[in-house]
């Protein structure tokens, strides 16, 4: 029940990333293709490349992409952090990405 309920909690809490996304960049094409290199492809790049160069803070950065997050908080694995900081981190992401919506919106002609 609590991975069904942690499922849930992680749609909703990556739609908001995207609405914010959506809000901030007012193209459905670039939110996709935003949202498909935050989502898939940035913590894995960046923690190969650490990983290749010795890079130990590229890879503890890598750590804290919402992908890794979500996964750490829905599975409920210690590793590489406890699934509340997993959930904290995912609402931090929500949090920007709405924020910075927000005051796209605010500031822009339309």
């Amino acid at each position: 029940m609590r991975t069904i309920l942690a499922i849930g909690l992680y749609s909703g809490l990556i739609s908001m990333v995207a609405m914010g996304i959506g809000t901030l960049t007012r193209s459905s094409a670039a939110t996709v293709s935003i949202l498909f290199l935050l989502l898939l492809m940035a913590s894995v790049l960046l923690g190969g490349l650490g990983s290749s160069f010795g890079w130990d803070w590229l890879v503890t950065i890598s750590t804290y992409f919402p992908n890794v997050a979500g996964e750490t908080f829905i599975t409920g694995a210690d590793q590489p952090y406890s699934p509340v900081v997993g959930l904290l981190t995912l609402i931090g992401w929500a949090a920007a990405a709405l924020l910075a919506g927000a005051v796209a919106l605010n500031t822009s002609d339309a």
